[in-house]
């Protein structure tokens, strides 16, 4: 991995933001092959590339790069950066041997105390394995004083860039995806834990499509919230209680979450459109909507399903993330033609073939529809 870990990591980073083509990739693969780990290296050869893409993609994929005076916690480096968020940026970093993925922590975000209590609140998931959560290894500081949770690099894409590239899911994709992030769910909730950020781009989908959770179990307590919907701008997936004068996210906030991320996978938008000061009111106080509005070959179990996650009164909603399983792989089931757990996508014919952690994510097969 070391010996084109730069290179895979910028490549990686500018294929998710569609930057280049794949055409381009694999061409860039051999023109910065021997950069190593050092990002500058990769920089020095982009200023004099041969023509494989235009100045303008060259000084876009520069940008990428991290600062020749950037400071990592050790041991990690980072290499290529994946985007920015209202909690901070992302990066996709080198550890000791493997890719891993570093958030950083925005100025403000996150003070000494606020990050030994997350400390705490994470011990129990710290370098433990789950096969629906995106594992967290260590909340670092670094040598400025700002703090950085190092995370398991999950190939694949999330699900805003699945939408991307296929739009609407399938009722049995959308099932599936719904599916494992429920699962994930019931992980979060026995330890006692809530997600807390939940949207699509936090619904992470590896290379044979199956889901994860990420960014999970950073937002504080139920009853002390550590950011509120609007600081996160995620007023379309909130529930109502999130947005309250007292604001209050236990786990039943996650189910209703995920019953918008599953009305968003079926039609390609929120269930409440408007400004975020107008979604608020709409989760607040409006007749709850049915997605065969919006998709009318939806079966009514499914729209029954959304429907409960969606309720305004938590006791209205599943009594836990385990029953909410049950029912998504009861629609499963009853559906005409039951759909696999997969989505597969592309992979090299042959050994000579580009490496797939190069390839991952960049298609794939089309959705059962």
């Amino acid at each position: 991995m070391n010996q084109q870990a730069a290179a895979t990591a910028l490549l990686q980073a500018a294929l998710r933001r569609r930057l280049i083509s794949v055409k381009e990739a694999l061409a860039l693969r051999h023109v910065l092959a021997g950069c190593g780990s050092d990002p500058q290296a990769v920089r020095a050869r982009l200023a004099h590339l041969p023509g494989q893409v235009s100045e303008t993609t060259a000084r876009a994929l520069m940008e990428l790069l991290p600062p020749a005076d950037a400071r990592d916690p050790a041991p990690f480096r980072r290499l290529a950066h994946l985007g920015d968020g209202r909690l901070g940026s992302t990066w996709l970093a080198l550890g000791q041997t493997d890719l891993v993925v570093l958030k950083r922590f925005a100025d403000g975000r996150l003070d000494d105390a606020a990050a030994e209590a997350l400390q705490r609140e994470l011990a129990p998931l710290i370098g433990t394995g789950h096969r629906y959560l995106v594992s967290h290894l260590a909340l670092l500081r670094g040598e400025d004083g700002g703090w950085t949770l190092v995370q398991h690099y999950r190939q694949g894409r999330d699900a805003w860039q699945r939408a991307e590239v296929k739009g609407e899911a399938s009722e049995a994709r959308a099932l599936t995806i719904l599916r494992h992030a429920a699962k994930g769910l019931v992980q979060l909730h026995h330890l006692g834990l809530r997600h807390g950020h939940l949207h699509p781009g936090n619904v992470l989908l590896d290379g044979d499509g199956r889901g994860a959770l990420g960014d999970y179990a950073l937002c504080g307590s139920a009853a002390a919230p550590r950011w509120s919907a609007a600081t996160l701008s995620r007023q379309a997936w909130a529930a109502p209680e999130e947005s309250a004068e007292h604001p209050v996210a236990g786990p039943a906030a996650d189910i209703y979450a995920l019953g918008c991320l599953g009305w968003w996978l079926l039609t390609g938008e929120p269930p409440f459109p408007g400004t975020p000061e107008r979604q608020v009111l709409q989760h607040q106080g409006a007749a709850r909507p049915d997605v065969r509005e919006c998709a009318p070959g939806i079966s009514d179990l499914t729209a029954k399903t959304l429907l409960k996650c969606m309720q305004i009164d938590p006791a209205e909603r599943y009594e836990s993330a385990s029953a909410l399983v049950h029912s998504l792989e009861r629609n499963l089931d009853l559906l005409e033609r039951p759909q696999k757990d997969t989505e597969p996508v592309a992979k090299p014919l042959d050994q000579s073939g580009p490496s797939p952690l190069l390839l991952e994510g960049l298609g794939g097969g089309e959705d059962a529809r």
